[in-house]
Parts: structure tokens; C-alpha cells; sequence
């Protein structure tokens, strides 16, 4: 992959989390509503990360993880590194919360008093929380729904992949069983990314304006059309999913857009090593940030309700937001280095 292209993918990715974050956080609750406007893209950002997830596996299956060992690992390691420290800290900033001001958000206390809250954390464990429909995330972090959905995407690609045995098809079949309606509807997206990849391979051109702009104009497309047609209810029976008409023209724009950004970045300037430096750091932490914003914003609006209308809350807020995403981001992230190498020595 060329660093330029590679760069960008960092530079989408951490633009991505950054609207899931802003979307969360512009509640009325957590901030008077502020950066309302990113409320509107935020399923648009998820369906950016699937289409990226496919790319990138496509990428990583063709060189480092050329079998079902190395990939397994791969996935187990990059996602339990952060999802355990994410599943303690929304229970540890959920429960502080809930002592401070019970009353702040009353259904979550309920769930936590009665205790039904256990089951949607081990659920979350496996990653099963939104099997059929269920919607149950760990306390306040919502974003883990997406995970659910990505996990089976991983798991039945890796089957067909890398499977070669004639029971294959069964157990890809038990997985999409397994997974429901729901999680299936959105695995072309995910799809699309791979495929976007595998033309990248196949198909490679001389630099074009033209193909640059179709770039540009395909991510246009998205800003200007996706929150429309979001608005407009499209679902099947049995899927949950009641915005399917805007994650499908989501992903197809989003594909159109990576695949003829190599064009794009062709005119970038990566020469500068500090900046090189910076994206990846910014590309580094889109997982925690993804996984660890809710619960955070959620206990600093409890914590510091009373302030909410002053502009030092504001900067308050988003100051120690960004600073624990970061700090736990350097805390975690290079757990899974650690996390694949204890299973590849144990298994």
C-alpha cells in the first residue's frame, strides 16, 4: 500500500471517530446541544469504518495474516485490547455516576440496580450483544453495537478464506445463523471495501485529475444527501436496521471515494516527517476513541452538570475528553502486540 494512500486511510479514519464523537457528545444532556450538526452522520461514520475494515483485511490476509492462525490471533488481539479496558471503564464511569446524580439518566440506573446490566456486559464480552436484533450494550457505550456486527464479518470471512475443508459452508453457515438478519443486512458494506481493494490490485492507472475529482465529488455526495436520505424509513422484515436506503448510498459513495482516491492523494505532500508523525498518531487512537468517548463525556456531564451553560465547561469538557482518550489510547493500544504473542506461545 503506498504511504501516501495509507496516510490518508489515517486521516478518514480518525475524521470518522471524530463524528461519532462529536454526534455523541452534541446531546442535549452532555452539552446544550453543541455541534448538533454532527448528529446527522454519525451511522454515515460506522458504514465509513465497515467499508475500511473490509479494505484493510483484504490488505493484511494477502501478506501478514496468511492463514486462519495468524488472522484469528490478528483480530482477537486488536480488539480485546481495548474492548476489556473499554467494558471496565463504562462500568467503573457508569457507577460514579449513577452514585453522584441517580437521577441524571434513570432508565440507565434502573438497569444497573436491577442487574440486567450483567447480562448485556457478558454478551458484550463475546461480542454477541446485538445478535438478532438484541441491542443490548454495555451500560452507556452504545458504540459497541457496531462491534457485534464487524466481529461476524471477521469471523465469516475467515472461514471462507481460510477453510479448506468441505465443512467450511456449514460453519459459515451457523456463523450467518448465528449472526441474524440484522448483522447480515450490512456485511455487503463491509464487502465493498474488500473488493475496493482487490481492484486497486488489479486495475492500476497513471495519476488523473479526472478520477481525483470523482473522489472528491463522491465524498461531496455523501455531506450534501446522506442525512436526507437517512430520514427516509427503508427496512425488511426482521432487520432492525430502519435506515438501510442511507447505509447502502453511504457505502457505495464511500466505496466510489476509495477507490479513486489514490488519485486524490497522488497530489498530497507527505514530505514532512512531523506531519507523517502526527497523522499516524491520530490514526492510531480511532479504536479508543470510539470505544472509551461515551462513558467519558457521560460522567463529565454528571460530574459538572451544574456548569453546563458556562464556556469553561465546554472547554473543560472536551479537554479532558481528548486527554483520557489519549492517555488510555497510549495506555492500551500496544496491548495487542502482547495480547498476539501469548496466544501464539500458548497455542
Amino acid at each position: 500500500m503506498r504511504r501516501d494512500f495509507s496516510l490518508y486511510m489515517d486521516v478518514i479514519r480518525f475524521f470518522a471517530a471524530m463524528v461519532v464523537f462529536l454526534s455523541h457528545s452534541s446531546s442535549q444532556s452532555l452539552t446544550g446541544g453543541l455541534f448538533w450538526q454532527f448528529k446527522d452522520y454519525a451511522q454515515t461514520a460506522v458504514i465509513v469504518f465497515f467499508v475500511l475494515s473490509g479494505y484493510v483485511i483484504a490488505f493484511v490476509v494477502e501478506g501478514k495474516e496468511t492463514n486462519l492462525k495468524s488472522y484469528s490471533f490478528a483480530r482477537i488481539a486488536r480488539l480485546y485490547s481495548i474492548l476489556l479496558p473499554a467494558l471496565v471503564l463504562t462500568a467503573v464511569l457508569d457507577l460514579a455516576g449513577i452514585y453522584l446524580n441517580p437521577e441524571f439518566d434513570p432508565l440507565l440506573t434502573a438497569s444497573y440496580l436491577n442487574l440486567s446490566q450483567f447480562e448485556n456486559y457478558i454478551l458484550s464480552f463475546f461480542m454477541l450483544n446485538n445478535i438478532w436484533g438484541l441491542q443490548q450494550p454495555p451500560g452507556i457505550n452504545g458504540p459497541f453495537w457496531s462491534l457485534s456486527y464487524e466481529v461476524f464479518y471477521y469471523v465469516i470471512f475467515g472461514i471462507v478464506f481460510f477453510v479448506k475443508k468441505t465443512y467450511k459452508w456449514t460453519l459459515a453457515i451457523t456463523a450467518c445463523i448465528l449472526a441474524g438478519p440484522s448483522i447480515l443486512i450490512l456485511f455487503p458494506t463491509w464487502l465493498f471495501g474488500y473488493f475496493v481493494y482487490k481492484m486497486h490490485q488489479r486495475f492500476k492507472a497513471p495519476r488523473s485529475k479526472l478520477k481525483a475529482g470523482i473522489s472528491v465529488v463522491a465524498i461531496g455526495f455523501i455531506i450534501a444527501f446522506a442525512p436526507d436520505l437517512r430520514s427516509i424509513p427503508t427496512s425488511l422484515p426482521f432487520i432492525e436496521r430502519e435506515e438501510l436506503a442511507g447505509d447502502y448510498f453511504d457505502a457505495v459513495l464511500f466505496s466510489i471515494h476509495l477507490y479513486y482516491a489514490p488519485h486524490l492523494t497522488s497530489f498530497f505532500n507527505f514530505s514532512s516527517e512531523r506531519t507523517v508523525k502526527v497523522i499516524r498518531l491520530l490514526g492510531s487512537v480511532t479504536f479508543s476513541m470510539y470505544l472509551f468517548h461515551r462513558p467519558i463525556i457521560q460522567f463529565l456531564a454528571v460530574a459538572f452538570k451544574d456548569s453546563m451553560d458556562s464556556i469553561y465547561y465546554h472547554i473543560m469538557f472536551y479537554s479532558i475528553s481528548f486527554f483520557l482518550i489519549f492517555l488510555l489510547s497510549h495506555l492500551f493500544e500496544d496491548k495487542k502486540t502482547i495480547i498476539k504473542k501469548y496466544l501464539n506461545n500458548r497455542f
